[in-house]
């Protein structure tokens, strides 16, 4: 039931954005900037774009490749307590507020809230909001694809086979690893902070984490599956950065991701040695 009515508030969103504001550029006011010039079908063809060259360039960002490492570097050790830690946890069943947020990440991933705030750029003649909304978009669709295919590898199946919807089963496969549920939530986090800030990104990390823990609680996942999902988010996110080349970044997210990271090597006493540089 609780899915049926996400469903139908989808429909109605999207009825109620499309129907509501203009469609095409020329039958906005155009009076602050005759330069504005927008549509759908053009900027969802840059928001492809984006995505297409954000699945290589994640793996040039430095900031992203660290995020595999360290991820990678805990996730291989913590497997063996994670079906321990992931149990304690599941043990608490008061999971009601946890599974409308996790719910409510379908309103990215679909994605019907990227839509919203690209049409609300388009009225308000918001050229960074329209940016925003095409980066969650490729951001999001990038590592949803990276969890389908991610979840090929056997690494372990769902915690309960019990009560899987048809969102959990009809995109991915049988491993449960990473969470393709918070992917959406964890986006837009780290979109949010790039574009706006640490305190406007609060609200979708507070949905992230609930949406995590719900999806722990109710055996749909381990722990190990909602921690690599935000790392898989990360990664995709920087991915995205540098192909939409957007330069006005927060500073706060300038201070924590762009940094000017070079592994080499140079010659001394005539022998090879190798060199990391970092301008932090």
């Amino acid at each position: 039931m609780r899915y049926l009515c996400l469903l139908l508030l989808n429909l109605i969103l999207f009825q109620s954005i499309v129907f509501a504001q203009p469609t095409d550029s020329k039958d906005l006011d155009v009076t602050k900037n005759e330069n504005f010039q927008h549509n759908l079908w053009d900027d969802t063809k840059e928001a492809f774009d984006y995505m297409v060259r954000g699945s290589y360039l994640q793996f040039k960002e430095p900031s992203a490749l660290i995020t595999l490492g360290v991820a990678t570097a805990f996730l291989i050790p913590y497997s063996t307590t994670d079906k321990h830690d992931s149990r304690n946890l599941s043990r608490q069943k008061d999971h009601s507020f946890e599974g409308w947020a996790s719910d409510a990440g379908l309103l990215v991933n679909v994605p019907i809230l990227p839509l919203a705030t690209y049409y609300l750029g388009r009225y308000n003649q918001d050229e960074k909001m329209i940016k925003f909304s095409q980066e969650v978009t490729a951001a999001t669709t990038l590592a949803l694809a990276e969890s389908m295919f991610i979840s090929l590898v056997p690494i372990h199946p769902r915690p309960s086979p019990d009560d899987l919807s048809v969102w959990e089963t009809a995109f991915r496969y049988e491993s449960s690893f990473p969470s393709g549920h918070t992917l959406g939530w964890n986006v837009l986090t780290f979109k949010t902070l790039q574009y706006y800030g640490p305190w406007p990104a609060l609200v979708p990390a507070g949905l992230a984490y609930l949406s995590s823990v719900e999806r722990v609680k109710t055996d749909k996942h381990y722990l190990s599956d909602v921690i690599g999902s935000t790392a898989l988010a990360l990664m995709a996110s920087e991915g995205v950065r540098v192909a939409a080349d957007h330069k006005n970044n927060h500073p706060v997210y300038k201070w924590i991701f762009e940094h000017e990271f070079k592994v080499g090597f140079m010659y001394l006493d005539q022998k090879s040695v190798g060199t990391i540089s970092w301008n932090y």
